[in-house]
């Protein structure tokens, strides 16, 4: 009976194919990269000309603030680029915290497809 009630539901926690095809800008995975919010580092588990994803303790952050972060990434040993801009929360749960990037400039763009360029 249980499965009956269930089987309609799509797959919880995004990995229906239908919903990656949805977003606007393809997520990058495998980049070394961090944010920086309020002075605190958090890892990026993953991110995009949009927005990032982070893993973060939730309770720390209020959907709908904007405030600025800075973006870390690391593309060689010894070259990094930091790109500073604003940021959205859109969605917080389970130590995770989705953002949203404010509209971009085409310096900040630039910095963002430098990186894009930089990594396999």
């Amino acid at each position: 009976m249980e499965d009956n009630e269930f089987s309609s539901l799509p797959p919880c926690g995004g990995n229906d194919t239908a919903f990656i095809k949805v977003r606007r800008h393809p997520r990058r995975t495998h980049d070394r990269c961090a944010a920086r919010v309020r002075g605190k580092k958090y890892p990026v588990k993953n991110w995009s000309i949009s927005g990032l994803l982070m893993s973060a303790d939730e309770r720390r952050f209020s959907d709908g603030v904007e405030e600025e972060f800075r973006m870390m990434f690391a593309l060689r040993r010894t070259l990094g680029i930091g790109v500073e801009h604003k940021r959205n929360i859109v969605r917080r749960c389970l130590g995770e915290v989705a953002i949203e990037f404010a509209p971009l400039t085409d310096l900040i763009r630039g910095k963002f497809q430098k990186v894009i360029d930089k990594t396999p």
